[in-house]
């Protein structure tokens, strides 16, 4: 899901020039991102996690300046999302104290 970029979405100073909607769609890009994770996760996230969430969508998005900065963005994500999604996934399997009493 990454943004397309033309060279008239910026002037010189690399500013968004008047009348498009490249930011706009770099906004929705992320925010679309941002709910496909968080509904995967269950919905249901901290404010912590909530940003980290946010951090590691922008790491996605982002269009790094080098190939280095791009691994590290990339790994850097990965690792954010792996640690929210053990945690939100061991408090799916972890069953309640009625079903130990039931098994019991």
């Amino acid at each position: 899901m990454t943004v397309e970029r033309t060279v008239v979405d910026r002037n010189q100073r690399g500013r968004f020039t008047l009348g498009n909607d490249a930011y706009r769609r770099g906004v929705a890009a992320k925010a679309a991102l941002k709910a496909k994770i968080a509904a995967e996760l269950g919905g249901n996230l901290s404010a912590t996690d909530e940003i980290l969430l946010t951090r590691a969508v922008e790491l996605l998005i982002i269009r790094p300046k080098s190939r280095t900065d791009a691994v590290r963005a990339i790994n850097t994500a990965n690792r954010i999302l792996q640690s929210l999604r053990a945690k939100y996934q061991s408090d799916e399997i972890v069953p309640s104290l009625a079903e130990y009493e039931a098994a019991l």
